[in-house]
């Protein structure tokens, strides 16, 4: 018997250069809760970088909370996926953090990573970025 539960999440970051705001989105594919919100506190210079990744821990604690053994990550941020998989240098303090965070939830679900293309129409991925600038106060 499968006893696999898997979500699938579109993830997406925002910056705001008018309010100085970073921002993150998170849309479950089944409904079971989006998630938003502003990131205060980030000196790291990052900008929506820090939206990004924040986006990606938050939906994967959050689905390791709702009882999913694997989640998909539909990003479409190229550092969502090569900061973890090596491809891509951490060279700043946020994407070790980023790095670090992602490599030790991932002993306890199930990750795939799947690229999506930005506003090219993909409804998921336009919901996450909706989300993420209401996080950092984009109207």
């Amino acid at each position: 018997m499968n006893n696999m539960k898997k979500a699938i999440v579109y993830t997406d970051g925002s910056y705001s250069g008018s309010t100085g705001k970073m921002g993150y989105g998170a849309h479950f594919e089944d409904g079971s809760g989006d998630l938003h919100g502003e990131i205060k506190n980030d000196s790291s210079g990052s900008r929506n970088v820090v939206g990004e990744t924040t986006a990606v821990i938050i939906a994967v604690q959050t689905a390791i909370a709702r009882g999913y053994t694997d989640i998909v990550i539909r990003y479409d941020y190229e550092g969502v996926e090569k900061l973890i998989t090596g491809e891509w240098t951490c060279r700043k303090p946020i994407s070790q953090q980023y790095r670090d965070k992602m490599h030790e939830l991932m002993k306890q679900i199930g990750v795939t990573f799947e690229h999506v293309k930005a506003h090219k129409g993909n409804e998921g991925n336009n919901h996450a970025d909706r989300l993420a600038k209401q996080g950092s106060g984009i109207k």
